[in-house]
This record gives C-alpha cells, sequence and structure tokens, in this order.
C-alpha cells in the first residue's frame, strides 16, 4: 500500500485492487507517520500585516488555492502579535516553508532565524529596492504613475498623497515614488506635491485620521491619491463629514481594488492588483524553494488603473 500511496510502480492490478480497499475501508493516511518518514510535514506558514484587510484575504485565497491542490495545509499568523513564543513553531520540523506578506517582516528576530534554517522562505514585495529572497512585486511605480496621470488629464493640479509605511524608508515605497516620479515628468507645470505620511498599517481609521492632517498642511486640494483603499475609504468618510463633496470637489483614488470599492458610495477608483495571482505565485516560490533551496526568484506582476464614480475632473 505504501508504494502506491506514494507513486512508486506497481502493477496496475495491484493499484486497482489497493484502491479498491483504501475505498472500502474508508483509509486514511497517518499524517504524523508520513512527516516522520518523508521529513516534510506538508504544512506552510503564512505571515500577514494585517489579516483583517481583504486585500491580505485575497493574496491568502490564492496561496490556499495551490496549497491544497499540492496537498498542503496553510496556517495564517499575523506579525502584529508574532513574538519569540513562535519561534519554535516557524521553524523547520513544523512547517515545509514559509511565506511573508510584507517586506516590514524582514526586518524582524524572525527572519535571521529562518535563513539560518535554511526552509523555503517567499515575500510579498512591495518596496522599490531588491529582495534578498524569492519574491513576487507588483508594478506599482506604473500604477501609480497612471493614477496621477488620469487626475492630471482631469484638470487637477493640487493634488494630495495619502500613505503609509511602518518603516522610515519612504524611499523604496514604489506608491511614493511613482507619486513623485509623475509629477516630476509632467509635461507642464504642476503645483508642488504634498504627502502625508501616516504610521500604521493603513487602517481606515488611519485614513480618516490622515486626511485631516492632509487637508489641514495643504490648502487647494482637489484631489487625493490613498496608497490602500483602506485610508481612501477613511478619507471619504473625513470628507464627507467636513462638508466636502466626492468627487465634485475632492477627488479620490485608492490602491489595491478590494471588494469593497464597488460598495462605497460613491464606488473607489483605485488601482486593481492581481491579489489571487500574487498568492498564487507566492505558493509556486515556496514549491520550488522545496527543490532547490539556493533558488532567489523575482516574480513582478502588472497593475492597472480602474476608474470609477470617486474621481471626477476639477472644478
Amino acid at each position: 500500500m505504501t508504494r502506491t500511496l506514494n507513486g512508486g510502480y506497481v502493477s496496475p492490478s495491484v493499484r486497482e485492487r489497493v484502491m479498491l480497499a483504501i475505498e472500502t475501508l474508508n483509509y486514511k493516511p497517518n499524517a504524523l507517520a508520513r512527516a516522520l518518514r518523508t521529513g516534510r510535514t506538508q504544512q506552510i506558514a503564512c505571515i500577514s500585516p494585517a489579516i483583517d484587510n481583504p486585500f491580505f484575504s485575497e493574496v491568502i485565497r490564492g496561496i490556499e488555492e495551490i496549497a491544497i491542490d499540492h496537498g498542503y495545509i496553510l496556517s495564517i499568523y499575523s506579525s502584529q502579535v508574532i513574538d519569540r513564543r513562535h519561534e519554535t513553531f516557524l521553524l523547520p520540523g513544523r512547517y515545509d516553508g514559509v511565506i511573508l506578506l510584507s517586506p516590514s517582516e524582514l526586518n524582524s528576530w524572525l527572519v535571521q532565524e529562518l535563513a539560518e534554517s535554511h526552509i523555503p522562505l517567499a515575500t510579498f514585495w512591495d518596496w522599490g529596492s531588491e529582495s534578498p529572497y524569492p519574491s513576487v512585486a507588483v508594478d506599482l511605480v506604473t500604477g501609480v504613475e497612471e493614477v496621477i496621470a488620469h487626475l492630471f488629464s482631469q484638470g487637477h493640479q493640487r493634488i494630495g498623497y495619502l500613505g503609509y509605511l511602518p518603516s522610515a524608508e519612504t524611499d523604496v515605497n514604489p506608491r511614493l515614488l511613482g507619486f513623485r516620479r509623475a509629477f516630476v515628468n509632467a509635461d507642464v507645470d504642476r503645483a508642488p506635491y504634498c504627502v502625508e505620511l501616516v504610521a500604521g498599517f493603513g487602517t481606515m481609521e488611519e485614513g480618516y485620521a490622515g486626511a485631516s492632517r492632509l487637508f489641514r498642511n495643504y490648502a487647494g486640494l482637489t484631489a487625493v491619491f490613498a496608497s490602500n483603499d483602506m485610508l481612501a475609504f477613511g478619507a471619504m468618510k473625513w470628507l464627507r463629514e467636513n462638508g466636502y463633496d466626492v468627487p465634485r470637489q475632492v477627488s479620490v483614488v485608492g490602491c489595491d481594488d478590494t471588494p469593497f470599492c464597488t460598495m462605497s458610495n460613491p464606488s473607489l477608483s483605485t488601482i486593481q492588483i492581481p491579489k489571487r495571482d500574487v498568492g498564487q505565485q507566492l505558493m509556486q516560490l515556496v514549491l520550488k524553494g522545496q527543490r532547490n533551496t539556493d533558488l532567489t526568484v523575482h516574480v513582478t506582476l502588472p497593475s492597472r488603473l480602474i476608474v470609477r464614480e470617486s474621481s471626477g475632473p476639477a472644478l
């Protein structure tokens, strides 16, 4: 039976009898015994910066689709609460690979431990520099340039950037880089760009507070680009409560294209990121890393602007 289940050679007649016996007896392989024999647990750990953010939920869905197809179980951890109590959980022996959904996690004690253990590792790379590990990135510089070009074409010149960054390294933030580059490369003179960065994880509450500071610090804004949809929703709430009509007085554009974008009022213009593709590619990198631990592959996926009701012509 063991040879049959592990894909070894047996005659067709023997395979047929074994499979019939498995079905008749409702046989289930012992996962612990298999792990001891093969050295594989068939489990993958995924560490997410914000498990309540629908963006990461869709990425995780993509990871799980590929994981299930290859017989793996996915465990999800929040980087907001993970600490050294989890160290023994995440090292080899319990998981066959680890996926990180934020580059900021690479600054933690955990990554050093993982690197030394040679466990297959993949990360969703959201910075402009090159990842030291196998990674999946999205071309957000081009995506944000497309957003600003769209707003310029609508007559907006005084455009604010509302972003979050859990690190002070703003120079490697591709959203902010695309925003600045769009102004630099504009074919006509534009007003200086306006930037408000909030410390945190890009929540609606942070977007609400950030919008208040943005409009207090920069008068005359007619459009806002938020570096994720949650910040954009928070900004729209603050704008409504403070007498601004969106988009008649202020246009708002987000990033991620989460499911709430079509349900908000007005519906949110945003940058579409192929979230499920990101997750699927991450899991594929882990599988490749199991076959070649020295493999360093970087995958870049495209983004595109989705124009909805929240962005319109400047007054």
